[in-house]
């Protein structure tokens, strides 16, 4: 069993919340999803707890119909950005490029 209460890895998040790596690294991407970093070349740690909330507004709003653009703007004028959105991640979404 994964102790949450110290920082996570993606790989641990994902298995505590039943998803996959690449969906934590994606929000990741887009500045969704708080994170710490041990110097320039550290791994990503998740808190557990933040992880989870931010994972499970993200799909709410999704369910209700909102698009991964609207989610991020939404995040936006809310204060949530953790940072600013990979270019690449959000041309992909934005269908720019």
């Amino acid at each position: 069993m994964t102790d949450t209460t110290k920082p996570l890895s993606q790989g641990q998040v994902a298995d505590m919340l039943g998803i996959r790596p690449s969906t934590i690294k994606y929000y990741t991407q887009l500045a969704l999803l708080p994170y710490t970093q041990n110097g320039a070349g550290g791994h990503k740690r998740y808190d557990a707890e933040a992880t989870k909330e931010r994972i499970e507004l993200i799909t709410k709003l999704k369910g209700d119909g909102l698009t991964m653009a609207s989610i991020i703007k939404q995040f936006s004028k809310q204060g949530l950005l953790e940072g600013n959105p990979d270019i690449y991640a959000l041309s992909l979404i934005t269908g720019t490029k």
